[in-house]
Formats: structure tokens, C-alpha cells, sequence
């Protein structure tokens, strides 16, 4: 198949096209698929103007401007769905279907040959990350996904929350496929038996409540007096927590290695709209190298971790700090539930999620041609 991802913004800043739609891709390609991401770099000026090759993957950055400003440039749209329809592609998946990505919906499918599909991994209303955008930015991004949804031939969703509202806004259920983010597992688990006691806190502060992480990190560290805390991650504000390491953003080597060197993690989640919503990549990345997890029940945060780490029912703080403590104290205790974690982490693993995908788009190709249901159908 010849299968063209559309991006919704670029490399530089968000995690969505590295963490999500490359991985996605680049097995695609692995499995001789054609494949090229279409990516706008409104927001990665850059990247425009650049076509590359990354795993076997075509990445194209278009051309942009002139416009009057970054989110108003009629002449990047042009150009993208001149790469659409240059392309020929069979397969059309849309990533966040707001802004540039979401107005190339209806040009798709005209010009696909075969499926138009929409991804969800994040909540973008009011009550997920469109509180931040000014109400005119947000009511439209929300029409455009809706639209998007309810045009296309199906939906991937980031989350089993995500798909209940796809579901409700479109009115059925059986072209809406699970498809959470997944990993490329450790060749072995981490030796958490051998590192200090140290607790990895691995956030951006979007998640995770300020007040209510320090007051569970100076109840562990009072029981556990030799314990540290490793941040990791922009979360500036907990930098001055006391018996802690604050490393900022890390990312490679540099970021397995401080996985890697920790006795634990601990997710304080917050459970919140935005938070049940989200596919949290973090977790993921824990689960990889086989380091165990101690983290709230709080949707996709207890189902990725399963039988792989501690998942304590939502807010019950007391469990939280009697599981991180116990993990700290035992090294033998987290050697078992880290070898669990790393053992739950093949479930998870990229390739899984890629053969899934393509399951699903086999299921939709004798239907290809047909017409998606309209609004309200």
C-alpha cells in the first residue's frame, strides 16, 4: 500500500509526530509498505522547505508563506494538498485533525484511492488542552474535529475514554479502533536491585499536582531516609523539593540511562479529564526498561501498567506511599516487579501495535470505496 500520514505541526516543539506518528510509520515501511508523513512547520519554520529520508520513511516539510501570519498561510494548505494528491496515496491517516491537518480532511477524500482515517491521542475541548486556546481557536478546532471524525472512513483513538467520545459524537462504534501509544522494549531489565533507592519522578507538570508530590515525597523520604528523588522532565517548579536531583528534559542515551538508574517510578496522577484521556508515552517508557511502576488507577496510567507495576486505586495516597516505600526498601522486591514490568512491556511494543493497524485497515479495504456516514447517521 502507499500510505500518506499528515502531521498536525512539526518535529521541533510537541511529541505527537516523534513519539507517535514515526514510530507508526517507520514499521509501516519496515513491513514494505510506500510511506510518507506530509508534515506543516507552522510552528518549526526550520523544517520547512525539506524533504528527507528516515528509516524508510519520507518526511515532507512544505514550503511556507508568505502569509500574514504562521496560522493563516492559504499557500502551505495549497502546497500540502498538492503533496496529497501528488502522493496517490491508497491510505490517508490524519493525525489531530485541527488546524492545517484538519482542513486537508475533505481534499483526502477526494483524492485517496482507498480509506481517509482520523487519530485522536488527546482530549483538545474545554475540558482537555483547548482551556489554553482562546474560545475563537478553540470552537474551531472542535467543529473540525468533529467534522473530521464524522467524514472519515474510521478513527484510531489514543485511549478507551477517547473512544467513547468519538463514539458518542459519530454515532457508531465499529470504525473506531484502539490504538494506544506503544515501545521498543530493553533487551533486558533494568538492574534495579543494584541502583540506590533512588525514586524517578518523570513529568511535565501538566499531570501531576505540585502540593500533593511533595507531600508523598517527604512521607516516603521520612520512612525512607537514604531515598532520593530524580525529576526528570520541565517540571521547574519541583526542582527545589528537598533530598532531590532535578535533570530537566532528557532524551536517548541520556534519558534510558536515568530509567535505568533509578529503583522505581512514581505517577501521581491527577484524575482529571485531560489525564483519562491521554496516552501516556512516559509510563511507556518505564515499562521498557523494566523499572517498576507505582502510579494511580486513573485511565490509560492503570491499564498500560496492568500486572506490570503497582496500580493503586485513584487517590488513595496512603497505598501510594506504602507501595513506593516497600519498592525502596526491597531490592529483591523490585527486581520482581521490574522483570514483571519489562515481561508486561512485549504487549506494548511497537511492531504489536503496527500489525493491529494493518488488521484494521485490511478490515476497511473492500469497504474503501464506499461512501463514510454522514453527520448524524
Amino acid at each position: 500500500m502507499r500510505i500518506l500520514f499528515i502531521a498536525p505541526f512539526g518535529f521541533c516543539q510537541k511529541q505527537t509526530v516523534s513519539r507517535r506518528m514515526f514510530p507508526l510509520a517507520k514499521e509501516l515501511a519496515a513491513r514494505g509498505h510506500a510511506m510518507e508523513i506530509l508534515i506543516p512547520a507552522w510552528d518549526c519554520p526550520h523544517e520547512a522547505n525539506r524533504v528527507e529520508e528516515r528509516d524508510g520513511v519520507a518526511l515532507r516539510f512544505p514550503r511556507l508563506g508568505p502569509a500574514p501570519h504562521r496560522l493563516l498561510d492559504p499557500f502551505l494548505l495549497r502546497r500540502m494538498m498538492r503533496a496529497v494528491e501528488a502522493f496517490q496515496p491508497d491510505v490517508v491517516h490524519i493525525f489531530k485533525a485541527i488546524g492545517y491537518a484538519g482542513q486537508l480532511m475533505d481534499a483526502a477524500r477526494h483524492q485517496a484511492k482507498h480509506c481517509v482515517f482520523v487519530d485522536v491521542d488527546d482530549l483538545e475541548n474545554q475540558e482537555g488542552w483547548g482551556a489554553a486556546r482562546l474560545w475563537p481557536l478553540r470552537r474551531f478546532g472542535e467543529e473540525q474535529e468533529r467534522h473530521a471524525w464524522q467524514r472519515a472512513h474510521g478513527v484510531t483513538v489514543g485511549s478507551l475514554v477517547l473512544r467513547a467520545q468519538v463514539a458518542f459524537h459519530t454515532h457508531w462504534r465499529e470504525d473506531i479502533h484502539y490504538l494506544p501509544n506503544g515501545l521498543y522494549r530493553a533487551h533486558e531489565p533494568a538492574p534495579v536491585a543494584e541502583n540506590p533507592p533512588a525514586l524517578l519522578l518523570y513529568a511535565r507538570g501538566n499531570d501531576m499536582d505540585a502540593d500533593r508530590v511533595t507531600k508523598l515525597w517527604l512521607a516516603i523520604h521520612e520512612q525512607v531516609p537514604e531515598s532520593r528523588l530524580h525529576i526528570v522532565g520541565d517540571w521547574k517548579e519541583m526542582a527545589s523539593l528537598p533530598h532531590s536531583h532535578y535533570f530537566g528534559w532528557l532524551k536517548g542515551d541520556e534519558l534510558r540511562a536515568a530509567i535505568r538508574g533509578a529503583a522505581a517510578a512514581l505517577f501521581a496522577v491527577n484524575d482529571d479529564a485531560r489525564t483519562r484521556a491521554k496516552s501516556p508515552a512516559r509510563v511507556l517508557d518505564c515499562l521498557a526498561e523494566g523499572l517498576p511502576v507505582v502510579t494511580d488507577g486513573v485511565g490509560e496510567y492503570g491499564i498500560l501498567v496492568g500486572r506490570g507495576g503497582w496500580v493503586v486505586e485513584r487517590e488513595d495516597e496512603n497505598e501510594l506511599i506504602r507501595a513506593a516505600v516497600t519498592l525502596l526498601r526491597d531490592p529483591e522486591c523490585r527486581a520482581a516487579v521490574g522483570r514483571a514490568a519489562w515481561q508486561w512491556a512485549e504487549k506494548h511494543e511497537w511492531p504489536r501495535r503496527v500489525d493491529d493497524l494493518l488488521q484494521w485497515y485490511q478490515t476497511k479495504s473492500p469497504r474503501a470505496s464506499r461512501t463514510p456516514p454522514e453527520p448524524g447517521q
